[in-house]
């Protein structure tokens, strides 16, 4: 029977899939979520509380039924100490079904031993469903605790993950060639350039500029950017580049309207390299 499933080309039986995960409302950046004290929502168990959230389905055509899901987070050093933090019991879905669950989870924030960590989603936790593809049952995301303890900086921006033109670059270089470009204007090429900025402060920053350089020089710019606290941010444009092999510099809040924070890049950088033109 199952022979015959498989070379008819139909979908067997049940296939529970999980995503979407969000904390305090933040779904993850290039697999980080920042929080701090202006994301949490309540108390649970006596512990500052977050709303949490992600979603369940079932892509099979058999319903499934009487399986459990449940959270953990473990210290990012010691994945040995990992906790649930939230659980569902006695989940069912049916055919082609998604449900969005939510729940509040709680951390002890006034352990001084707390760290950053990872919290991860186990859909069937306990494997009650046997399935068709078993790979697809987790979702999690880096956590960063700012502002809970001790002092922490009002706004601390960082930016990181640059790319352009869809390419991962090789050797801290890409290549740009003419067929690739986006669209043209006096002179000048449009690649999509993608980078990550956040802000690992307490407080908001508003009105934050990005500067883009090559080879120290000035020639665009994109204006305007507020992050919340804890908020990142992967944005995505079309930019305009003189066409001049150098290093490209892209640098968060050139003017320093807020105070460079330890630890934080202010600038990311890589060699562009244009082909063909």
């Amino acid at each position: 029977m199952a022979e015959e499933m498989i070379c008819s080309g139909k979908k067997l039986g049940r296939d529970l899939v999980v995503d979407s995960l969000t904390v305090a409302g933040k779904e993850p950046v290039r697999e980080m979520i920042i929080l701090t004290p202006a994301d949490v929502c309540g108390k649970k168990s006596g512990q500052p509380s977050f709303k949490f959230s992600y979603r369940v389905g079932n892509l099979g055509f058999m319903a499934s039924r009487g399986f459990d899901n449940f959270t953990y987070f473990w210290d990012a050093k010691n994945k040995n100490n990992d906790k649930v933090v939230s659980r569902q019991n006695g989940m069912a879905l049916g055919p082609n079904e998604y449900k969005v669950i939510n729940d509040e989870i709680s951390f002890n924030l006034k352990d001084a031993t707390l760290r950053d960590g990872v919290i991860m989603v186990r859909i069937d936790a306990l494997s009650k469903i046997a399935e068709d593809n078993e790979t697809n049952n987790e979702v999690s995301s880096n956590i960063i605790f700012r502002g809970f303890q001790g002092s922490a900086n009002d706004q601390a921006l960082h930016i990181e993950f640059l790319r352009v033109g869809n390419k991962t670059p090789v050797q801290g270089r890409t290549t740009l060639t003419k067929k690739e470009a986006k669209g043209s204007k006096e002179n000048r090429y449009a690649f999509t350039v993608e980078f990550v900025i956040r802000n690992y402060g307490v407080k908001a920053a508003n009105d934050v500029d990005i500067l883009f350089l090559l080879d120290g020089k000035k020639f665009s710019r994109q204006q305007g950017f507020t992050l919340a606290p804890g908020e990142s941010k992967l944005v995505q444009a079309p930019i305009y580049f003189p066409i001049h092999n150098g290093k490209l510099s892209v640098a968060v809040d050139p003017e320093r309207k807020y105070s460079p924070a330890q630890g934080c890049k202010q600038s990311v950088e890589q060699g562009v390299y244009f082909q063909g033109f």
